[in-house]
């Protein structure tokens, strides 16, 4: 966990984020999260109240077979801690349950209804967003694999995601998330 988080502390972008009110991600967790609990038995990540937890592996919800069931690289355990730290901020919508704009059908407590000012899900994929795009020292491949995982979060908002922020709305199709 305290490699983790010293990534996300070193990460820096050319553009500002385009979601709370700190220059880093690193900064927008620790403003809203005073506790990490990484667990060894548990197998569901959920965060409130200023706690984040997490199982020790960084277990992904994607059940999509491309995808690894355990993460190695970095980028899918920031994008988690990343999900779950925005359960702790205040209005914070929280997920909710319907169809996925895809015709899927929804996953129980487990879609954001909107994709802006959004929840977890939503704050994943922007941050996935800015590290494809602007991660200033993020390596090639993990700018493309942060590329790669954004279509996952397809089926978790109950609308198409649009933004009203001019930087992110062409994103939005560029990743596959449109």
């Amino acid at each position: 966990m305290i490699a983790k988080l010293d990534a996300l502390r070193h990460q820096r972008f050319g553009q500002p984020l385009p979601y709370g009110t700190t220059p880093t991600a690193y900064e927008q967790v620790r403003k809203h999260t005073t506790m990490l609990r990484v667990s060894l038995s548990d197998s569901v990540a959920n965060a409130g109240g200023g706690i984040v937890n997490l199982p020790r592996l960084f277990t992904l919800w994607s059940a999509d077979a491309s995808q690894p069931a355990v993460v190695s690289p970095y980028i899918h355990s920031l994008y988690l801690l990343v999900h779950e730290s925005r359960h702790n901020e205040p209005g914070d919508p929280g997920h909710a349950s319907c169809n996925a704009w895809t015709g899927q059908p929804g996953i129980p407590v487990g879609m954001d209804e909107r994709f802006e000012p959004g929840s977890g899900y939503a704050r994943a994929a922007l941050y996935l967003m800015w590290v494809y795009k602007f991660g200033l020292a993020d390596p090639t491949f993990i700018k493309d694999q942060a590329k790669s995982v954004v279509p996952v979060f397809k089926n978790r908002f109950c609308n198409r995601p649009t933004s009203t922020n001019p930087t992110v709305q062409p994103l939005i199709t560029e990743t596959g998330l449109a």
